[in-house]
């Protein structure tokens, strides 16, 4: 199907670049509205001049594309909350203390040693304000958790939230400001005090209605890991699942099991459709059972916490529903694109998030891929074919998300088609099982005999996942993988099927330069690579960790840590993929390194330093040696001052002010983050 011949096709894709030049172009506001206005003057002039014409004119195309994609970016305008009036950001100052009025918005997973809440801030001092923030509230034994829709007062200020300290380490700050959250607040129970609610939202009843349904679990003897998979499958809450489990089921790419999202939202839209049958006999009956289905299933989007992926699904199914209920033959493709356009029209911020991305990739995949890949085989068995439809629609998502999810995490995992073939067939009866087991447990009558079964099939549910994810050999990870590399397979997937649908020496042409492109994309990485040599200091709160890197070798220098508990450390893991390093050893220790025509000096907790006749360049200072700063600047005068994370806070305050004093630039990896020398 040649998707070209739609106007909502064309209509979408400016509307998309509208939204991103909004997101990497920070414009004045007002010159996006007048640029805005006018598009919409010539649009207005350009109908009026051909709409006596059968045949549009590109002037007419051209105006309507224009006008289509300063409305996607002034949508990001009005929804990038820092342009609103009322914004807080605007009338605070980071060293200040304010009086703070918050509502609870939603719980996020805790820490080991914080409570961590998304809060809307409604009144700074005596200004009624708006936005969004993180707030976390240290772990108190003698204090409950905060709900959704609790209101507090308090009285502190407002912190930045930190970029990464370490190259290629996942960006937090990043990723919340894509959720439109730039400070947090750290707060004790004693600097907080809940006040009354004067009204409950509904996210606060559905808060309120799974707290009901948990406990109504918990009286009947679900062990914790239990409970936390009955969450994740019908509530929507991962809050509770453990960092093993998770990472279980990431392994055995499975993870989308555990997030209520397309799969789960299509077994609820098929159950619905089952149990509302009958109304369909009824006068209107088509249309009461659509618009029962639709109300039931944003019920189900509300008490489920209305996350992101939740609403996506939603919306998407609620579309499709509406256009079963037509009776007309509806082409999905457009049905896709109303329902993306819509969610995006609500909020653009959607378009950089991870899962609308993925989600809306896998699921134009299978309709667009799984067809064909299904027609290459027709098993002559029932059960046969049942079982290689589920197979070919496995393999259409993952071929339409392998690129992304390669991109974002760097690794893939081989048996995710044994995992999906296991548990796929049997979700929707896990699922309705849920759904009974929650709501006899809530009418207090469920049987034990019944709740042994249901623990029994999550249980092996769980021991089956970790049976895969222990098969390494099938997981690659530590993949590198960056945005060329991405484009560049995205290209090379749609013209292959394309060819293969249809061949044609064209699109075997396009291949071949594709692929030349993707090898050119290796080469010139690896180019870059045989030039590299850097000296590098992580940070690392109490630990030191210095290395040199040369061309795909990292050699570590001697530390306190073990060589297993550094090559398995997060920050080096990261910094191993992304700098596509293929071997890491570990030296002895040296107090002086030299890199190109540069000499670094180390100085640990020993405080031995006197080198005489030498020119140093760098110091660094770990292990907090107890040193005088100001005598060692000048004797050797050098260009910077080093101090890793493995040092006294006390320490690197009095450093600060001797470097301050010498005018010696001062490097603090806690503050500045890690220290590359080149």
């Amino acid at each position: 199907m040649n998707l070209q011949k739609f106007a909502i096709v064309k209509i979408f894709l400016f509307f998309l670049l509208g939204i991103v030049s909004g997101f990497l172009m920070n414009t004045n506001v007002f010159i996006i509205k007048i640029l805005l206005f006018f598009s919409f003057v010539i649009f207005f002039y350009a109908f009026l001049r051909s709409r006596y014409n059968l045949i549009q004119n590109y002037f007419f195309g051209i105006s309507a594309y224009l006008l289509i994609f300063f409305v996607g970016w002034n949508n990001f305008n009005v929804h990038h909350q820092k342009n609103w009036k009322g914004h807080y950001s605007s009338q605070i100052n980071l060293e200040d203390v304010f009086e703070i009025r918050l509502k609870i918005k939603k719980v996020l997973k805790p820490t080991s040693f914080h409570h961590r809440y998304e809060a809307f801030i409604y009144r700074l001092q005596e200004k009624r304000v708006s936005g969004n923030l993180l707030l976390s509230v240290e772990k108190d034994t003698n204090s409950r958790g905060l709900k959704v829709d609790d209101l507090i007062l308090t009285k502190t200020h407002f912190n930045s939230i930190r970029p990464p300290l370490n190259p290629h380490q996942f960006n937090y700050k990043k990723y919340l400001e894509k959720q439109q959250i730039y400070h947090q607040l750290s707060l004790t129970h004693n600097e907080l005090m809940l006040l009354k609610s004067e009204s409950t939202t509904f996210p606060g009843l559905a808060s309120e209605w799974r707290e009901k349904i948990n406990q109504s679990l918990i009286k009947n003897h679900f062990e914790k890991e239990e409970l936390a998979i009955i969450n994740a499958l019908l509530l929507g809450q991962r809050q509770s699942i453990s960092e093993e489990i998770y990472t279980n089921y990431a392994k055995a790419g499975a993870i989308h099991i555990l997030a209520v999202s397309g799969l789960h939202i299509g077994i609820v839209v098929l159950f619905l459709n089952v149990i509302l049958q009958p109304l369909t006999h009824l006068k209107k009956g088509r249309l009461i059972k659509a618009l029962i289905a639709i109300t039931l299933l944003w019920g189900f989007v509300i008490i489920s916490g209305s996350s992101t992926s939740v609403i996506r699904a939603a919306t998407m199914f609620s579309f499709i529903t509406f256009a079963m209920h037509r009776r007309k033959q509806t082409n999905i493709y457009i049905v896709l694109l109303s329902s993306a356009f819509f969610l995006l029209l609500w909020n653009p911020y959607f378009l950089f998030e991870i899962g609308f991305q993925l989600s809306y990739l896998a699921v134009f995949s299978i309709v667009w891929i799984q067809p064909f890949i299904y027609k290459k085989w027709s098993p002559k068995y029932k059960i046969t074919r049942y079982f290689w439809q589920l197979l070919s629609v496995t393999l259409a998502a993952q071929l339409g998300v392998f690129p992304l999810s390669l991109f974002y995490f760097h690794q893939f995992p081989g048996l995710f088609f044994v995992s999906n073939l296991v548990i796929i067939p049997f979700l929707g009866l896990i699922l309705s099982f849920g759904i009974i087991i929650i709501i006899l447990s809530l009418l207090n009558i469920a049987p034990a005999s019944v709740i042994k079964i249901y623990s029994f099939i999550i249980r092996s549910m769980n021991q089956f996942i970790e049976k895969i994810a222990e098969q390494e050999a099938f997981l690659w990870e530590n993949i590198y993988f960056d945005w060329k590399l991405l484009i560049l397979s995205y290209l090379l997937i749609i013209v292959f099927i394309l060819m293969i649908k249809k061949f044609n020496l064209r699109k075997l042409k396009i291949i071949t330069v594709l692929i030349l492109l993707f090898q050119a994309s290796f080469i010139y990485n690896k180019y870059n690579l045989q030039n590299t040599n850097r000296l590098i200091v992580f940070h690392k709160n109490r630990n030191t960790l210095i290395a040199k890197q040369h061309k795909d070798n990292l050699s570590f220098f001697e530390s306190g840590m073990t060589f297993e508990s550094i090559v398995n450390d997060p920050i080096i893991s990261s910094y191993k993929t992304g700098e596509r390093i293929r071997s890491i050893k570990k030296n002895q220790f040296k107090n002086l390194i030299k890199i190109k025509n540069e000499k670094v000096l180390i100085i640990d907790s020993s405080g031995i330093y006197q080198i005489p006749h030498l020119k140093i360049d760098h110091i660094i200072l770990s292990n907090s040696p107890k040193i005088n700063l100001e005598r060692l600047i000048k004797l050797y005068n050098p260009k910077t001052i080093i101090a890793d994370g493995n040092n006294y806070k006390s320490f690197i305050t009095q450093w600060k002010n001797s470097c301050y004093k010498e005018k010696t630039p001062f490097h603090y990896t806690g503050e500045k983050g890690a220290y590359i020398l080149e």
